[in-house]
């Protein structure tokens, strides 16, 4: 879980970088409104 924090920062960081402070923040509205994937973890068995 960590991995995919530090891996989602460093492409918040990127995506920074290339769009304007108000297309930035209509992203992060977005992603913040973004529904969570539901289903078992990844690190997860099914039996």
């Amino acid at each position: 879980m960590q991995q995919m924090r530090t891996l989602d920062e460093a492409t918040d960081g990127k995506r920074k970088a290339v769009l304007t402070a108000g297309q930035f923040q209509q992203y992060q509205a977005k992603k913040k409104n973004q529904p969570r994937p539901m289903g078992p973890r990844p690190d997860e068995t099914r039996p």
